[in-house]
């Protein structure tokens, strides 16, 4: 784990595996929805759920120390 505001290599590693586990559950979801293949609107909703699920995931780790206080503090 980090320390308080900054982001290591094995961070950034695991955001990229959230990205890559949300891109394609999300895929599979709008499959199985919609029970055909993909077009540029589904591309896209994927590709936004993914980078807002690697944002939320670098945010947090930067908000929180090593010992996952928010802050450093609580």
């Amino acid at each position: 784990m980090s320390n308080f505001l900054t982001v290591n290599t094995r961070d950034l590693l695991h955001g990229l595996v959230m990205v890559i586990v949300s891109a394609v559950l999300t895929s599979l979801v709008q499959l199985l929805q919609t029970g055909t293949s993909f077009g540029t609107n589904e591309l896209k909703s994927v590709g936004l759920v993914a980078l807002i699920t690697g944002l939320t995931y670098l945010s947090k780790k930067l908000a929180t120390d090593n010992e996952g206080k928010l802050m450093g503090k609580l």
